[in-house]
């Protein structure tokens, strides 16, 4: 009786299984990294040599070629190694739900699967890319962002969490320099938060910090000898191996070390994010941060020390923009998660994992080369930074015959797609007709749940052999 209430239950339970899958849910293979980092497709991952940063390159072989993504480069220092010897690991597993767009349409910033418009009804092939045309606009793409009818499309912060690419970790300093290089001390200024200078290489620059400010991985700001004690740090993208200050960069690690990387389309689109420990504080002090896009300067300013509600603010001294919020201040012996990011022209302050103020800027005609995008101030307090990073948001390259020399123009049921890794993406950009109608979507992809790492287990007493294993790490919802 109780083998046989068992071998029902289990009857029962297959058969939802098989019913959920057929309808309402499938699992896809990511092949290639068309939408990398976000998906990943067939890839080598090994820790940099010089910092130890996971460095993840996509590999793919045809016949008759050899096997590409061979030499990788670290995005976090700028090191080139090779990955001849690392072994190759399968494209990520995602869970994708097939009846959502049957009662809602597809929406900007989204991942979506569907099958291209090329594709022949005898041999189907499925695509996952990114959707950013809704039925209807213009589509063009323009310095990396994309417009929409003229307008451009910002995201919300979930969105700019989704889509960011890291730059820069300071949990891993190269060896043996260390991240000095990177930091420079700005002389005081009377404005008593940020210095005037620093966002250029041509305008006078601090020295190089010492121990007391820059640790490893940890950078100390110390200026609570009195409430009017003031410190500053400008960031430079500074280029370990050629010694120079150099632009941020279009650059996707996952493409491996290209050639001509001064050609390569400088980006705008920046953001940092890090946990502020409050060490000491005077009642008046501040911590303020400031982001260049190549155009316009946003400020952050955060107060510290007091114990009654005071005012945050954004700044937009350029443009004339400001946004405020009355919150209570940072207290001593406190530590609080900080973004600030400038994306997509719109300036966001998060704190604690809470959205505290925004900021949207015009589109300017143009936007200057980036090598300085951040300066740090604190007056009146002494804080410790840790695990700070600097990201940039997605690159849509001008590539392709669609919205790039002239807007694209979608039909009232087309929607433009586009790879999160556009260098290497083919998408609405290449297809002869640009728009993919609404009836050739799959479904949205919900969840990666299996993806791999390669991992070195013992097969005998003097052998061991390579296999690849679930990494939990990974394992994570898609908005």
């Amino acid at each position: 009786m109780e083998f046989r209430r068992f071998f029902h239950g289990g009857v029962i339970v297959f058969c939802l299984v098989l019913v959920l899958r057929t309808c309402l849910v499938s699992a896809f293979v990511i092949p290639t990294g068309s939408m990398a980092p976000t998906l990943r497709g067939w890839h080598r991952v090994e820790p940099c040599p010089c910092c130890s940063y996971e460095v993840v390159v996509g590999y793919g072989s045809a016949a008759g070629r050899e096997a590409v993504g061979v030499r990788a480069r670290c995005p976090n220092c700028g090191e080139e190694f090779s990955l001849a010897n690392t072994a190759v690991t399968g494209g990520d597993r995602v869970l994708v739900n097939k009846s959502i767009y049957d009662w809602r349409p597809p929406r900007r910033w989204e991942l979506a699967v569907f099958t291209p418009p090329e594709s022949s009804p005898e041999d189907a092939l499925f695509f996952v890319k990114r959707v950013v045309g809704l039925p209807g606009e213009s589509i063009r793409l323009w310095e990396g962002d994309v417009y929409a009818s003229g307008e451009l499309c910002r995201k919300s912060w979930r969105q700019m969490q989704e889509m960011r690419q890291i730059v820069m970790d300071m949990d891993y300093p190269p060896r043996p320099q260390g991240w000095s290089c990177r930091w420079l001390v700005e002389p005081a200024d009377s404005d008593g938060r940020l210095p005037r200078t620093g966002t250029s290489p041509e305008t006078p620059t601090g020295s190089v910090p010492n121990a007391e400010i820059l640790q490893g991985g940890v950078l100390t700001l110390s200026a609570s000898h009195s409430p009017q004690s003031q410190q500053c740090l400008t960031y430079r993208h500074w280029d370990f191996q050629r010694q120079c200050e150099e632009p941020i960069r279009a650059e996707n690690p996952y493409n491996g070390a290209v050639r001509g990387r001064a050609f390569l389309p400088v980006v705008h689109d920046l953001g940092v994010e890090c946990t502020v420990e409050v060490l000491a504080s005077h009642t008046s002090a501040e911590l303020a941060l400031r982001l260049y896009d190549g155009a316009d300067r946003v400020e952050a300013v955060i107060p510290l020390g007091n114990e009654q509600t005071q005012r945050y603010y954004l700044l937009a001294p350029q443009s004339d923009g400001s946004a405020m919020i009355s919150a209570r201040p940072w207290q001593q012996g406190t530590s609080h998660h900080l973004t600030f990011a400038f994306i997509d022209r719109r300036a966001v302050l998060v704190v604690d994992e809470k959205v505290l103020l925004w900021l949207d800027l015009p589109p300017p005609p143009r936007r200057s080369a980036v090598s300085r995008p951040l300066q740090l101030g604190v007056r009146g307090a002494t804080l410790r930074l840790r695990h700070l990073r600097l990201f940039t948001d997605v690159y849509y390259y001008p590539d392709g015959v669609h919205g790039t020399e002239q807007a694209a123009q979608l039909g009232p049921d087309e929607y433009f797609l586009l790879g999160d890794n556009s260098a290497h993406s083919l998408d609405s950009r290449h297809w002869s007709q640009p728009g993919v109608p609404r009836s050739a979507f799959v479904g949205k992809p919900f969840l990666i749940h299996q993806p791999l790492r390669a991992a070195r287990v013992p097969w005998s007493r003097e052998s061991v052999r390579t296999t690849q294993m679930l990494d939990w790490s990974r394992l994570r919802w898609l908005r």
